[in-house]
């Protein structure tokens, strides 16, 4: 009761006159659902016509969808990738470049690993030409990142067991610009691709690296024979988690949490505060540099609402989610507060409070608020769990699937039991001074409109900060569609 209490006072307190109107959704036309791999589906770029192609998997094997600007499905074909030498290779992803789009494929033999890609017609058939992308004398895990006007592709290939890069830019019709080979040691990668063709490759440190190089910047120039690394961390704190992207402007930015540097080689630590560098695209020595601890006040709130016997449990959960560019250079810092309970079997997936800081261009706390949610689900391939983000001009936008509570028309708060959700879609609106706006979607088709139709947030493809391709999940079928932001 007191949960529930303190819960209506948020909610009437937050739910002023609404700054933003209700985004609208359009759906396709169901597809049949099984067997597919839910979480191996994804939109990989936009085509000529506006549509989109997607990519799903079953039973090991992938197809390329194309579908329409009304996200009706125009046709399926199965993904068989082949090397120059006409020999079976293993598919990897699809990219698009351009509007057109490319199957991207691995080959290893005798120690070296070698890339493809194949162009995809507009029609579904497979050009013949098959072209060589990376060439690496080691193994490793591919990740591919095009730049921001899909006219560039970075290739990279990171060897854990040799502790080796080898990355490769492209242009957009996949004619080598540049290759670099270099060392690093690294427990996880991130890369960036700027329009001008510099790449950073962010690596996080293995667990026995000093505190000051958590992570490793490395900045691939296009004149550049070697990158140029940029350690990044501090002697009193552990950079735990990290992202990259940039601004307006931009500038390159990597932010994240730390923590305590007593607690290096603790398994959970406790999360202490945001970090935030900052440089110039065509510098390398950061303009910014800013570690600053969490707000004490807004973490008293959190721990008062949830009242939980261990007050830091959360911030041992909190992952970061992404970074959320506004206007005039400011970075809004996403970590949601994520867990799994259960025996190996019956694995419950939680994703629960989202944690939102804004740093300001200095990587000063604007503001820091938390976005209280509560979502457990078997954790399946469903995933229908977490959320989407955008930005409003200096507003962040945020929306995510409602577990716990149903909404009459007239948005009053009804309680409901595991089985009775209606799992309807709720906008929350942060505005510039870091108060919530709360709205529950009634015209999404999802939920209580579309019984056992649910959205799934994670698999939104962002069009533009405006636009998002959703997919949503029924009870044994699938459907594409779009939430357009008003």
């Amino acid at each position: 009761m007191i949960r529930l209490t303190l819960f209506l006072y948020a909610f009437l307190t937050l739910a002023l006159p609404s700054l933003a109107q209700e985004p609208t959704f359009t759906w396709g036309t169901a597809i049949d659902r099984e067997p597919r791999e839910f979480e191996n589906m994804h939109v990989v770029g936009i085509s000529q016509d506006s549509g989109f192609y997607a990519i799903y998997t079953e039973e090991g094997k992938a197809t390329l969808e194309r579908y329409n600007y009304e996200n009706q499905r125009m046709w399926a074909t199965a993904l068989l990738p082949r090397s120059t030498d006409n020999q079976a290779t293993v598919f990897q992803d699809a990219v698009v470049l351009q509007h057109k789009v490319f199957m991207i494929s691995t080959r290893q033999h005798k120690g070296t690993t070698t890339v493809f890609a194949q162009e995809i017609t507009a029609n579904g058939n497979y050009v013949p030409q098959v072209h060589l992308l990376l060439q690496a004398k080691h193994a490793g895990n591919l990740l591919l990142t095009t730049s921001r006007q899909h006219n560039l592709l970075l290739a990279t290939l990171y060897d854990p067991a040799k502790k080796v890069i080898t990355a490769s830019l492209l242009s957009q019709d996949l004619k080598p610009q540049w290759s670099k080979t270099f060392a690093t040691a690294a427990s996880s990668l991130q890369a960036h691709l700027l329009d001008n063709g510099t790449a950073y490759v962010l690596a996080k440190s293995l667990p026995a690296a000093p505190s000051t190089k958590s992570f490793m910047l490395y900045r691939l120039h296009p004149d550049s024979a070697k990158p140029t690394e940029i350690e990044l961390g501090h002697e009193q704190h552990r950079l735990q988690q990290a992202s990259l992207t940039t601004t307006a402007a931009q500038d390159v930015v990597v932010a994240g949490y730390y923590s305590s540097g007593t607690e290096a080689s603790a398994s959970d630590p406790v999360l202490t505060g945001t970090f935030y560098y900052r440089f110039q695209k065509d510098q390398t020595k950061q303009q910014v540099a800013t570690y600053a601890p969490f707000n004490k006040v807004e973490l008293a709130k959190h721990n008062r609402y949830r009242q939980e016997t261990d007050s830091t449990k959360w911030l041992r959960s909190l992952k970061l989610r992404q970074l959320v560019p506004v206007p005039h250079g400011d970075i809004i810092i996403l970590g949601e507060v994520t867990y799994s309970e259960g025996s190996k079997n019956s694995q419950v997936q939680h994703t629960n409070d989202v944690l939102a800081v804004m740093l300001e261009t200095d990587g000063t706390p604007y503001y820091t608020t938390s976005i209280f949610k509560k979502q457990a689900s078997p954790a399946n391939n469903e995933g229908l769990g977490s959320f989407l983000a955008t930005n409003a001009g200096n507003y962040l936008q945020l929306l995510y699937i409602d577990f716990e509570y149903n909404f009459t028309d007239d948005n009053k708060l009804i309680i409901a039991g595991e089985n009775s959700n209606n799992r309807e879609p709720v906008l929350i609106t942060v505005m510039s001074n870091g108060e919530q706006q709360v709205k529950p979607l009634h015209q999404t088709k999802t939920g209580r409109e579309q019984q056992q139709f649910y959205l799934r947030p994670t698999s939104a493809y962002p069009v533009s900060e405006k636009e998002f391709i959703v997919l949503g999940i029924g009870l044994g079928y699938y459907k594409y569609g779009r939430i357009r932001f008003k």
